[in-house]
Order: structure tokens, then sequence, then C-alpha cells
């Protein structure tokens, strides 16, 4: 079944060729119209992406037209390429059988009349056209890695409020418990299973181990819907074992995280070397977040620490990066001025801080962790009341009721 995200466009004088298309689009999970193409087709201007199907040319392999616009009017038919210029144009050449797989020059050449931005062949090119209808027709999810300056910072409890929030957020607007839009993922596979914080331990569903061996692309929605749900968020877990994920299957499935959801979560070890997928850079196959935050403990060491754990990251493009200093306080070393001395230390690395908050003491926080509950039946939680606040101002707009329509922004 397609997922109602933006429509894609599948031109293609041959139905043949169209019915390729179309299935392109159906193991993308994306909603397309197919058109002959015999005139300027509806949603030219308007689809999320156009997949212009072209087989071989009318003259057959080799036939030479002449200049571009020649060969595109061989391929389509008269007026085709004349339609107006516009982004996000991809030319799929669908071979004859025993044709070559390879597109020839007639399909490049149509390709510059029509203003294509890729010509693929469907041999070699699928996985990588349905990678890019996946990636047209649902806007990336938003990002939010959460790092301690610190063990036991509280970055397990902050990565949970944040996507617990998110959740609410996305609720009030009449979102089913069922479409979950917040994914929480645990990307520190030492830290014995962010399942075990949200009492998810027992729920079935895929953790880390289920998929160290996936390969790409996974079938549209299929991350989402193989995931435990707990307080309406979707969970990807470690187990009580680390999974070693192989490199690539964690790219697929972390992009698959980031096409399925509308807010992503990550809960993240204090070095990249440590996170969740191995080999030469563990960040670059981690998406990139829009906001990093770190959560620092009103302590002495842990101030001192922050912007070396922010730098070990700097590698991870964070469009900004965040800071939550937490109580207690055991040295009386006040919020604001342990915001300051971290914002010092990150901008004599070069880079600077773009939000700093901080959160009272909770005592009751540590054994409502401990017994996999510590927001559901706890209002009064600073934790919780501060994460509320936070994705009202900060990702609020993001949160979708139906896949597409924005949550109001509110507390």
């Amino acid at each position: 079944m397609a997922i109602q995200g933006a429509e894609v466009l599948c031109l293609a004088v041959d139905p043949e060729v169209r019915a390729v298309l179309s299935a392109l689009c159906a193991e993308a999970g994306v909603a397309a119209t197919s058109h002959p193409g015999r005139s300027e087709p509806p949603g030219w201007r308007s689809a999320a992406l156009v997949l212009l199907g072209l087989g071989e040319p009318a003259g057959g392999v080799g036939h030479d037209t002449g200049g571009a616009a020649e060969a595109a009017e061989a391929v389509w038919p008269p007026g085709l390429a004349g339609l107006p210029r516009r982004e996000g144009v991809v030319v799929v050449h669908v071979p004859a059988p025993g044709a070559p797989v390879d597109p020839p020059g007639e399909v490049w050449r149509a390709a510059v009349a029509v203003g294509a931005e890729h010509v693929v062949g469907l041999a070699a090119g699928r996985e990588w056209v349905v990678d890019r209808l996946r990636r047209a027709a649902w806007p990336s999810a938003f990002c939010v890695g959460v790092v301690g300056a610190r063990g036991g910072a509280g970055a397990t409890a902050t990565a949970v409020a944040l996507a617990t929030a998110a959740a609410r957020g996305a609720g009030r607007s009449g979102l089913r418990r069922d479409d979950p839009a917040v994914l929480l993922l645990d990307a520190d596979p030492g830290g014995g299973g962010l399942d075990l914080a949200l009492g998810a331990e027992e729920l079935p569903g895929l953790r880390w181990d289920g998929l160290h061996d996936v390969r790409p692309p996974l079938p549209a929605g299929g991350l989402s819907h193989s995931l435990p749900t707990a307080d309406g968020v979707r969970v990807l877990s470690h187990g009580r074992r680390a999974a070693l994920v192989q490199e690539g299957a964690g790219a697929a499935v972390l992009a698959a995280a980031r096409a399925e959801h509308a807010v992503v979560v990550l809960d993240l070890p204090r070095h990249p070397a440590a996170a969740t997928v191995p080999g030469r850079s563990p960040a670059r196959a981690t998406p990139a977040p829009d906001v990093l935050l770190c959560v620092c403990p009103a302590e002495v060491r842990a101030v001192a620490a922050a912007p070396l754990v922010l730098r070990a990251w700097r590698d991870w493009p964070a469009a900004r990066t965040h800071l939550l200093v937490r109580g207690p306080s055991p040295g009386g070393l006040r919020a604001s001025e342990a915001g300051l001395a971290v914002a010092a230390g990150v901008e004599a690395d070069g880079s600077r801080l773009h939000r700093t908050d901080e959160v009272r003491a909770e005592p009751r926080l540590a054994a409502a962790l401990e017994h996999g509950h510590p927001f559901a039946d706890h209002g009064r939680s600073p934790l919780r009341r501060w994460a509320d606040r936070w994705v009202a101002e900060v990702l609020a707009d993001r949160l979708p009721s139906r896949r597409g329509a924005a949550v109001p922004a509110g507390p």
C-alpha cells in the first residue's frame, strides 16, 4: 500500500514503461500519477518528482536524430521537449529485452532537452531510483542527537523525554497511536538497551540484532511497523548483547528511519567511535542531525568535559548545538555559569552554542527510569515540562497529524 506522501508524476509513451515506473513507485511506497505525456501533464509543475521513462528510440539503438530537441521528439511525442523547465526530473531508461543496458546517446540528448537532473539505467540504478523517490516524497525527518557530557549525565532520560514530548505533540493533533511520527533510536551499543528506560523490553518487535545484516533499500514503512511502540514512540533499541551492525545495514536502517518518521531522536555515546555503526566513520553513517544536544550536569568536571565531547562529534555536521544544564549542583555552580563556561570552550574550538537551557534537579527520576515509566504518570517532572517546551519552540511544525498536516506550536 502506498504511503500518503507528496505525489510523484510518471511519464512514458509506452504503457509497459509506465507500468515499470509505477512498480518503482509502489516499491518506494509513494503515491504516483501516470501520464502518457502527449501534452503538458497535470502535476508537471507541482509534483515532488517527475520520472520520465524511456524505452529504445523509435529508430532503434544508435539511431541519431541530430540535436537534443530532435532526439526528444524521436522518443516522446512532439511538444513534450517544450515543457517548462523544472527541478526534480529524472530520466529512467528501460531497455528492451536483449538491448544494451546502458542508456543510448538519444536518451542522453533527450534528457538535456527537458533539463533532467539525472539519467539512470534501470538495470544498474533501480535501488537509486527507489531511494530518490522516497527522498522526494518524504521530507527528511528532523533529527536530534542527544549526548551526555559525562557518564550518567542523563542523556538517555533526556532523549526519552524529548521523544515522548514529540509524540504528545503529534497526539494533540489527532495522529493515531498506531501511526507514530517519532522514532527513538539507540545509537549506543554499550548502553544496555534503551527499551529498558521505557519498560518496553518485553514488547514484540525488532531490535538492532535483527537488523544487523539487512540490505538497502528497506521496504517502504517496513522499519517503522516492525518496531515496538511505547508511549506513542517507535523504539529501535539494542538488546542485552550489543549487536555488531554491518555498515551498509546501519546506513540502510538510518536512511529508512529518517524517511518514515517526522522526528528521530538518537541516544548517542560520548564518542562517535563507540556509536552503533562500526567502520571508517560511524558518524558519517548516522543521519546528520538538525540539533546536537549536550546534557551537562551542573558540575565543574562535566562543564570541563562538555566542549571535549562536542569536539569529538565535530565531524558530524549538526546545524545547531544546544546545551541542557541539569541540576543538582553539588558545589553551588549556577546553571548560567555552567552555560557560559561551556560556551567559551565551544567557541575556542571555532563553534558556538545556539541555545542553552536549564532544568532543576529531579530526585524521583532515577527511580522512575528503573521501573521503565519515567514520564507517563509524572506530570510534574521538570524534565518533562522542559521537553514539552523545547518541542513547542523548536520542532512543533515538524510533527504531522496525517503525514503532511503540521501540528500547531503550543505548550
